[in-house]
């Protein structure tokens, strides 16, 4: 997994989706997204929500991308009073919420019913190589200087370091 350092306006974790390490790639994840948030000034319900919405979103990147679907990107983005977490991804297969509240039987889906009672606005969207799964949260007061900055490609690949050790 790579990730950006810095406190800048897009952060942007790509890593290998292997379904055999989803669970610790979203544990570490978690804590980058965690870290991250917190350098905008990010806290509390709101923190967590993002922490969990990313985790899962990329736990699923992983687990149904599969070995032949190698590469996803998650991609965190603040503007006023807005938190946009999206993970792109090279798999064409769109998710959908399959479990419902109070199914006891479902082993799958589960996740996604949880990223729709927390975020304000979900969705999925076809890219040119996949799909890009994101979620919005609202009225989540962000730093300013987390909104004013900004990053272009070059210097996000200029400062990004390997997680995954």
């Amino acid at each position: 997994m790579t990730a950006n350092t810095g406190p800048l306006r897009v952060h942007r974790l790509s890593f290998g989706a292997d379904p055999e390490n989803r669970v610790r790639l979203a544990v570490e994840a978690r804590r980058e997204v965690r870290s991250t948030a917190a350098r905008w000034g990010v806290a509390g319900e709101a923190l967590n929500d993002m922490t969990s919405i990313a985790g899962e979103l990329l736990a699923n990147a992983a687990e149904h991308g599969g070995p032949g679907q190698p590469r996803a990107t998650l991609s965190l983005e603040p503007a006023e009073h807005r938190l946009h977490i999206e993970v792109a991804d090279e798999c064409t297969r769109c998710p959908a919420v399959t479990a419902r509240i109070g199914d006891d039987q479902a082993e799958e889906g589960r996740g996604l019913l949880m990223v729709d009672a927390l975020a304000d606005e979900w969705g999925v969207d076809r890219s040119a190589t996949g799909k890009v799964v994101w979620a919005d949260l609202l009225d989540v007061p962000v730093a300013e200087e987390a909104v004013t900055e900004s990053a272009g490609p070059e210097e996000s690949v200029a400062r990004s370091r390997d997680v995954s050790a």
